[in-house]
């Protein structure tokens, strides 16, 4: 550094030229960025990104503001500064191209186009897919857990039972799952060493069964987890769109399908007629500047004489359903026939899984009601009531709980991982068979 000093000293040029650089290195980025407020050189859309951008900080008005304005406007510019889209764009195309990468942990990319999704947190970016694979379930207390698990689930459905004596639970099998071959070669060699812990929970639930056979209902009867249906569907068609996390189309009707025929052995009173379409991914947010679009195949429901209707504006009579936004019906324009075996009214209570498979049932029912209770934190005690009263008004034959796999740990306790308990939901939503 010394040597570098006296360099400089001795040649006025090279010192004049190296602190032009200078200046020069701390001038384009301030152009770039002042240029870009003013003409407005990103024009498109902003990215959707999985996080709330910083607001431009008022003026501070007194000494505390002050203090903390500096680390405010510090925020603010390093999510807005010049030709930040088009830098986080070519970061994420440049990993996602060329590093096979995706640019959230929450993500993994894997064979054949699929993109997985491993956890709803970024605090801990592989809790979902750690679960389901069973890695969870190897580590201390796993064992504990999953009793825990049975335990709560069989007393839920105990609790609905009484009150409705037509309640299933149904789990989702999910892409991780379903599609274990197209998962990265680390992920697929970590999944390997454990048992998947949905099929462990099965088994864990029927001992259960077994041990209280003689004082309570079967409950691993009206637990459904149709992993094999699915999957000798899978070699014919595509159960879920290769970059989303969700399912749509033929994936969530053939799960409706196995459910209401296998399960509830019912005939399918109308069928559906089915359109393509194109939408973005619903994990686009996570993966800014990289086009992720999905083809799906969605159903006519006008075309099946189904009137169909999603949105909290499709319960007017029903403040708290308005409230939850996520919520649908579907209804037949034209009823079954009373000679049929076909039950007539179903409600799904369900988790973000619900949207996308409630109106398939349709197939099956006359009319079907679907509730999603993520939402549910929303409402005070009193509206919570009013919905379960609403509920039960609707005279269901039938009710179905429908959630994706992982839900399962929104049963747990212990485990703490879900903003919605789902025992003391469900059995708040839980409608009234008795009720007229």
């Amino acid at each position: 550094m010394h040597y570098f000093s006296k360099l400089l000293q001795g040649l006025p040029l090279l010192r004049h030229g190296f602190l032009a650089l200078c200046m020069l290195i701390l001038f384009i980025p301030m152009s770039v960025h002042v240029a870009e407020q003013v003409l407005n050189l990103e024009s498109s859309p902003r990215y959707a990104e999985n996080r709330v951008l910083a607001s431009r900080p008022p003026m501070p008005q007194d000494a505390k503001a002050w203090l903390a304005f500096p680390a405010q406007m510090d925020a603010y510019v390093n999510d807005h500064f010049g030709l930040r889209q088009s830098l986080i764009a070519w970061h994420n195309q440049a990993r996602y191209v060329l590093l096979n990468e995706a640019a959230s942990p929450q993500l993994s990319v894997g064979k054949d186009g699929f993109l997985f999704f491993n956890s709803h947190e970024a605090a801990h970016p592989r809790r979902m897919s750690d679960f389901l694979c069973g890695q969870f379930l190897r580590q201390a207390g796993g064992q504990a857990i999953l009793e825990e698990l049975a335990q709560e689930v069989h007393a839920t459905m105990q609790q609905a039972l009484r009150l409705h004596p037509h309640t299933s639970l149904a789990f989702v099998p999910t892409k991780p799952i379903l599609y274990p071959e197209n998962l990265p070669t680390w992920m697929q060699q970590e999944c390997a060493k454990g048992t998947p812990a949905l099929p462990a929970f099965m088994q864990q639930l029927a001992k259960l069964d077994q041990a209280k056979s003689a004082e309570t209902e079967l409950v691993s009867q009206v637990v459904i987890y149709p992993l094999a249906a699915m999957q000798a569907q899978k070699a014919t068609q595509l159960l879920y769109p290769k970059p989303n996390f969700h399912w749509h189309g033929k994936g969530a009707q053939i799960f409706a399908q196995t459910i209401a025929e296998q399960e509830w052995h019912l005939s399918a009173q109308r069928s559906f007629q089915f359109a393509p379409e194109n939408l973005a991914s619903d994990m686009q947010s996570f993966m800014p500047g990289i086009a992720l679009n999905i083809d799906i195949l969605t159903p006519d429901y006008a075309a099946a004489d189904v009137d169909a209707c999603l949105g909290g504006h499709c319960f007017p009579d029903s403040p708290a359903a308005i409230k939850l936004g996520d919520v649908s019906r579907y209804r037949a324009r034209k009823a079954s026939d009373e000679n049929t075996a076909a039950a007539k009214k179903l409600l799904i209570i369900s988790d973000s899984f619900g949207q996308g498979g409630a109106g398939y049932f349709s197939a099956y029912f006359d009319e079907v009601w679907h509730v999603s209770i993520n939402n549910t934190g929303a409402l005070n005690v009193t509206e919570r009531a009013e919905l379960q009263r609403d509920l039960s008004r609707f005279a269901p034959d039938r009710v179905l709980y429908l959630f994706h796999d992982y839900s399962l740990v929104c049963f747990s306790n212990r485990l703490g991982f879900c903003p919605v308990p789902l025992r003391p939901i469900l059995g708040q939503l839980q409608p009234d068979h008795s009720v007229k």
